[in-house]
């Protein structure tokens, strides 16, 4: 009863106090929560002003809240559920302003960090987050971000590299095999980011978001 209280006086007032007192540092998780569930009203994404739409997605990446504060789950929620609100706040707070530089440096950490975490509470959050958000919108990050994500993957999911066996004592060593014919030099992945970044953006991002899919989706299979 309290709770929903608290719920109805809330959605009386304006964006900017509700923002402000998220801002503040001595609030509890719970309290937080109900600011953030009624700051994520439909209504309220709509006509946000700008202004305070860069407080509250300044505010979000600097204290963690896409987790919880602190990052440690509340005794009364599970991981899976942690994971599912933590995505669901990164998609309307931060993904609608991931293009404004001021962000990339904390954007590029979070993802980093996210993606080298073995935990399967990461994971979670990068497939909602990432790989297949609610409502199904695949969000719209820079191609320096997903270029990063891909790396970080492909690193990830990596093996150590084939050792050659030596050779036993007295056996022939292999005679060598004809060097093939040079060909064409074919560019590494990087390099070839690099060309569809520069000459076709829509293609490039295209092709991230499916490999994106399919590495994360490796991510959550492995761990």
């Amino acid at each position: 009863m309290r709770r929903e209280v608290v719920r109805t006086r809330l959605r009386a007032l304006p964006d900017e106090p509700l923002v402000r007192e998220l801002r503040s540092d001595d609030l509890p998780q719970d309290s937080v929560d109900l600011l953030l569930d009624e700051l994520g009203d439909p209504h309220r994404l709509r006509t946000r002003q700008e202004a305070t739409r860069h407080a509250l997605c300044d505010h979000v990446l600097r204290k963690n809240l896409y987790f919880t504060p602190y990052g440690q789950p509340e005794a009364n929620v599970s991981r899976a559920v942690m994971a599912d609100r933590a995505a669901a706040l990164f998609t309307w707070a931060v993904v609608p302003l991931a293009h404004d530089k001021r962000y990339l440096s904390d954007l590029r950490e979070l993802l980093h960090r996210m993606l080298r975490d073995p935990s399967v509470t990461a994971g979670n959050w990068l497939h909602k987050a990432i790989v297949a958000p609610a409502g199904g919108q695949v969000p719209d990050l820079p191609p320096a971000l997903w270029q990063q994500i891909v790396s970080d993957a492909l690193q990830r999911t990596t093996g150590p590299s084939a050792v050659v066996p030596p050779v036993a004592a007295g056996a022939a060593a292999p005679s060598p095999r004809p060097a093939p014919e040079a060909g064409p030099e074919r560019p590494d992945l990087t390099a070839r980011l690099t060309e569809l970044l520069n000459n076709n953006p829509g293609c490039l991002l295209g092709v991230l978001g499916g490999l994106v899919a399919v590495l994360v989706g490796i991510v959550v299979l492995v761990v």
